[in-house]
């Protein structure tokens, strides 16, 4: 059953990455974190994903984590080639270290984990678009608008 369900995302995660491959550097980022969101508004799914880690058989839990591992790495592969792309298209500002990247994946995973404590909230896509548009106002290149 885990299994089943990580796959299940991944994907779905693979169908938005491809269909982001055409996209500008920031309506591919904005998809993909937007497709998470709504992926994960599930508030079971969220809660299932979030307590993998606290099974109590140690070689599921390394099973699973190694799946996890192996195709979010894929993942972020592809993300860096759109952020590679955003800098190279002028889209992102020149010079941007790939540390930006990371606190975009952190972004993310920081939005679940406020979905996770806080289930009842309203404005759960309105904050998630606000948070993202605050992002991109920190990365995008100048004339970029």
């Amino acid at each position: 059953m885990i299994n089943e369900e990580i796959n299940r995302y991944f994907d779905c995660l693979n169908s938005k990455l491809i269909s982001a491959e055409s996209m500008s550097c920031k309506q591919a980022m904005k998809s993909l974190f937007l497709f998470v969101m709504e992926y994960f508004g599930d508030f079971s799914r969220l809660r299932f994903w979030r307590t993998i880690p606290l099974v109590s058989n140690e070689q599921l839990i390394e099973k699973c984590g190694q799946l996890i591992a192996e195709k979010d790495q894929i993942y972020h592969k592809r993300m860096r080639q759109c952020f590679m792309n955003g800098v190279n298209n002028g889209e992102l500002r020149p010079g941007i270290s790939e540390s930006a990247l990371t606190l975009y994946l952190v972004m993310t995973q920081g939005i679940l984990d406020g979905m996770l404590l806080y289930p009842k909230e309203n404005g759960r896509n309105t904050l998630a678009t606000q948070v993202f548009d605050a992002y991109w106002e920190s990365v995008r290149a100048i004339q970029e608008r």
